[in-house]
């Protein structure tokens, strides 16, 4: 939806997909500190991670340590350089 948002009143596939790509978001829905974001080259919008211990006696998960940053992506790398 963000990147139709972007994209205007009168969105083309071409206008969508150059969106797509370059996506630098923080969605509402997401773990606070979870962004999603796209690159030329990098085309994996969440890479971020969080580890939560779910338990049914307690009400609600708890977050285990914070957001991780994503991994490095040696494919990737080699291309940029």
């Amino acid at each position: 939806m963000e990147a139709l948002r972007k994209t205007g009143r009168n969105p083309t596939r071409a206008g969508v997909m150059a969106q797509l790509a370059k996506l630098n978001w923080k969605n509402p829905f997401m773990i606070p500190g979870v962004t999603v974001k796209t690159g030329r080259l990098d085309r994996f919008p969440i890479e971020q991670v969080q580890l939560t211990r779910w338990s049914v006696n307690r009400r609600g998960d708890r977050p285990l340590g914070a957001v991780r940053p994503p991994a490095a992506h040696p494919r990737l790398d080699a291309a940029r350089h």
